[in-house]
């Protein structure tokens, strides 16, 4: 595409970026949309318009969704499909201050919070992730509850709290059956979520993202007799037990 990279004086600098004037770029989606996002918030510099098309499938789509919320609001302007795999990006643009932006707490972070809740029957309230949140891993409550958690929204904050004792001192999470792909990065949460469950969960991942998960889900075998943890993979479905019930 003609991009440039300016050489780094120290290992702790960031390398300078080149912007080109202009191109077309097919790019896959089925590894990570991290790439995808870059080059949507670098292309509105370029001089001329950059066209982006992605070749396969796209995962993590809410990662995607929220960048090009945010290049608007600094006003940015993306032309794409509602698929998500055609971009159109004018060159010349320039990004503008909103005068006042909301930054919001790290979601995928919060989950840690949220399953300690779950899990302990506790309550915790996560402040700067709610139902204005341009994040997609802030549904991983949303799962939680579905697992019998309780949950509670304001605009801005999330609260869980986990089932209670029942009379022989058991907290019961139900063992679920869901598709992590648009929330890959809060997928181990889940895993370990589940072993509190009172069955097997399967963690589905239907659109090719499995690779995000295999590096964690291993590790997590690798100690199973610490944690009592039956797994079954067969690549698309991550099937978890534990003996914490």
């Amino acid at each position: 595409m003609g991009f440039g990279f300016g050489a780094m004086e120290t290992p702790s600098q960031r390398p300078s970026l080149l912007v080109p004037p202009q191109g077309q770029v097919k790019l896959s989606g089925s590894t990570s949309s991290v790439f995808l996002t870059a080059l949507i918030t670098a292309a509105p510099l370029a001089l001329g318009d950059v066209e982006i098309e992605i070749i396969d499938r796209l995962i993590s789509a809410p990662y995607v969704e929220m960048t090009l919320k945010v290049v608007e609001r600094f006003g940015v302007s993306v032309e794409h499909n509602d698929s998500l795999d055609r971009f159109l990006i004018r060159g010349g643009q320039k990004y503008k201050s909103p005068g006042n932006a909301y930054v919001e707490g790290d979601a995928s972070s919060a989950s840690y919070f949220l399953a300690g809740a779950a899990v302990t029957g506790g309550t915790v309230t996560v402040e700067g992730c709610g139902t204005s949140s341009l994040q997609g891993d802030v549904k991983f409550a949303e799962v939680l509850e579905k697992m019998g958690a309780k949950v509670t929204w304001t605009e801005t904050s999330v609260t869980v709290t986990g089932p209670p004792q029942d009379s022989s001192k058991r907290k019961h999470l139900r063992a679920i059956d869901v598709n992590m792909n648009k929330m890959p990065d809060v997928a181990m949460t889940l895993a370990v979520v589940a072993l509190f469950a009172d069955g097997p969960t399967a963690i589905r991942d239907e659109n090719g993202c499995e690779h995000k998960l295999d590096a964690g889900i291993f590790t997590m075998t690798d100690g199973h007799h610490v944690v009592a943890l039956t797994f079954n993979s067969n690549k698309l479905t991550y099937s978890l037990m534990g003996s914490f019930t």
